[in-house]
């Protein structure tokens, strides 16, 4: 089946962008694509967040989810049948331990990568030791998981020859050519300490993948570009079983006055107990087609996961013409609504461009000043979480 968008080359500042073969309307799917790899942040995993070790999936029922997340062991959620998750699909390595949302995942996560990566937890295995040093070093919140990079090689290791070629073309899409600019995202993702921190992963890597087909991997220069590949390009994926719920609910014939108040209820004791903000379990992925849509602050696409796992939705918040250039916004919808001038500064920060985007270029008025309402002075501005929404 022919795709609805395409990828061309704009110039030698933008490099390429993604444009649209046919009309689209507000709320429409533009494309689905499932990610070249994907991993479960690491804290998030530990701190009891159930995912599909595949494709993300929560594996908690959602009442079982809104269980943790109130800390009410004897709550109960109506409608059951809004439940999406089958746990009777669910299965188990067992070789170490890790659980699959579906015979299916399972099997392609083994043929993947899982080959390599399974392992016993608590051994002193080279991949759970490159995991513990990454956790000292990257606490919440979370922007990657060092183990995507580990899953990633485990794919080379395991890839015919043939598979190898076509997996160092997709990876040459997301390269960034500019050492500079590679330390510049890796310093924002890692802080202070980055050289110290990559010169401490960069052995362990090659100590658990010594082999001869990737001599070339761990080099500094090329472990810093293979970083810099997730640090710019990794999509925040965020899913939830009570979410999915809740989600079905609202949007049901049954949702009635009595639904919504439980709701309310239930969102009062999720945010006492944990924060409404820590409701999903979250990882990130790369994503080929998604890598191609430029930032603009008045996006006419946005991300969304509608089945539930990292399978990426790009979906239409404007009409959209054919021939018309899809965007999608690297911040966040709260840091959309601040200034031109803040938002032009995050983007400098974070992504290395000064934003000429349709809805800057109609504020070029503004005063270049940050307002209290974006945070106070512009020099202590600082970005909550710059790696929410990544450059694709």
């Amino acid at each position: 089946m022919a795709l609805p968008v395409e990828e061309r080359f704009i110039n030698n500042l933008t490099g390429n962008g993604l444009f649209a073969k046919k009309d689209f309307t507000v709320g429409e799917v533009i494309f689905e694509e499932r990610p070249l790899v994907s991993c479960q942040f690491a804290w998030n995993e530990d701190c009891g967040y159930k995912s599909c070790e595949y494709c993300l999936r929560p594996l908690e029922s959602a009442q079982e989810n809104a269980r943790r997340l109130t800390g009410l062991p004897d709550l109960v959620l109506p409608f059951p049948e809004y439940d999406a998750i089958d746990k009777s699909l669910q299965e188990t390595c067992d070789g170490c331990g890790i659980t699959y949302c579906s015979p299916s995942c399972k099997d392609e996560a083994f043929r993947r990568y899982h080959q390599t990566m399974c392992h016993k937890k608590g051994q002193s295995h080279p991949l759970a030791v490159i995991r513990a040093s990454w956790k000292e070093m990257h606490y919440p919140p979370e922007s990657m998981n060092v183990m995507i990079l580990a899953k990633l090689a485990a794919m080379f290791r395991q890839a015919s020859e043939e598979e190898r070629s076509a997996l160092s073309k997709m990876l040459a899409r997301f390269q960034s050519g500019f050492a500079s600019a590679n330390e510049s995202f890796i310093h924002r993702m890692m802080g202070q300490q980055f050289q110290a921190q990559l010169e401490t992963l960069r052995p362990l890597f090659a100590a658990a993948f010594p082999e001869m087909i990737f001599q070339d991997w761990w080099t500094r220069q090329n472990f810093l570009s293979l970083f810099t590949v997730f640090a710019r390009n990794a999509q925040g994926v965020g899913v939830s079983s009570f979410g999915a719920w809740q989600y079905a609910l609202r949007n049901s014939s049954t949702f009635t006055e009595d639904a919504k108040t439980f709701l309310d209820v239930t969102y009062v004791a999720i945010n006492e107990k944990t924060g409404e903000e820590f409701i999903d379990n979250e990882g990130s992925g790369l994503y080929i087609m998604q890598r191609a849509c430029n930032h603009s602050c008045d996006p006419n696409t946005e991300v969304s996961f509608l089945h539930n796992d990292s399978t990426l939705s790009l979906i239409a918040r404007h009409p959209i013409k054919v021939g018309e250039e899809i965007f999608i916004s690297y911040l966040d919808e709260c840091t959309l609504k601040h200034s031109r001038h803040t938002r032009r500064k995050i983007l400098r920060e974070n992504y290395l461009f000064e934003c000429q985007c349709r809805l800057c270029s109609q504020q070029a008025d503004q005063a270049d000043i940050t307002s209290d309402e974006d945070g106070g002075e512009d020099d202590d501005w600082k970005s909550d979480d710059p790696m929410e929404e990544e450059e694709a």
